[in-house]
């Protein structure tokens, strides 16, 4: 099956899968290929494109940057900081529930946040003390220091809930869970990543079905896109755009140092 409807490819491309709510009909299964198979699908341990683009289904952040204006996604608002810009509350959406049943609250943040300050010692996460829950639904981040580029962390896929304890060993390893638009069903080191719509989503369902995440070598992954076996490549090198299109039915996606074809 070839998809050459421009919102469900644009919506592909996106941060998330699920945001294709306006077409009118359900598209089963879609395919892709990227040349990297994932190092890892865990927030705390994102590194790559094809991790980021593959995490971004299954994860969410409190906040989102979306035209250049940072917006709430699983927060209620934006974060509300003392004069002394020390002290941030963040208050929380109620209702929201994890792949695996669990709420999403405060203890959930609190874990998420704390657990990526230990996991990475770093600029991205220096400033930030302390996280504590006030109640089920508001949580105080306490900062080493004001930081203006707060937001920017918070709205980072690194930054991305988990449930509590979730990820103790390192499990989420071997079964991710997020609140993303998708949720994890297979997939590892090597092998296809098999992802299937979250029915409990708490935004607009996605409309794609089933999703299969495929690593392939470059020149297999245009010939099955040619043949209709994948319908998004990502990351086709800038040369090849003059013969995809002479193949009907497909589109190009131009980004600054990589495209994506579909």
């Amino acid at each position: 099956m070839r998809i050459v409807k421009m919102i469900v490819a644009l919506c592909l491309v996106g941060s998330m899968l699920g945001a294709c709510a306006k077409k009118e009909e359900t598209v089963g299964l879609l395919t892709i290929a990227i040349p990297e198979h994932p190092l890892s699908l865990v927030p705390t341990r994102l590194e790559g494109r094809e991790a980021t683009f593959v995490q971004a289904q299954l994860f969410e952040t409190l906040i989102i940057l979306s035209d250049d204006e940072f917006v709430p996604l699983l927060a209620e608002g934006l974060p509300v900081c003392d004069e002394s810009g020390t002290k941030c509350v963040v208050s929380l959406k109620s209702g929201i529930t994890f792949h695996d049943g669990t709420t999403f609250d405060s203890a959930s943040v609190v874990y998420s946040l704390m657990h990526l300050i230990e996991a990475q010692s770093t600029d991205w996460t220096d400033s930030i003390k302390e996280v504590k829950a006030l109640d089920a639904t508001h949580v105080e981040i306490s900062m080493n220091y004001p930081d203006g580029t707060l937001f920017s962390k918070l709205a980072n896929p690194m930054f991305a809930m988990i449930p509590a304890d979730s990820d103790e060993n390192e499990k989420l390893e071997e079964f991710p869970i997020g609140t993303g638009p998708y949720k994890f069903v297979s997939g590892g080191k090597n092998k296809t990543i098999k992802l299937t719509r979250y029915d409990n989503y708490h935004g607009e369902k996605a409309l794609i079905g089933e999703v299969a995440i495929v690593k392939t070598e470059i020149n297999d992954a245009l010939t099955k896109l040619r043949d209709g076996e994948v319908q998004i490549v990502l990351d086709v090198p800038v040369d090849a755009e003059e013969e995809l299109y002479e193949v009907e039915g497909i589109q190009w996606v131009q980004g600054d140092t990589a495209a994506t074809a579909y």
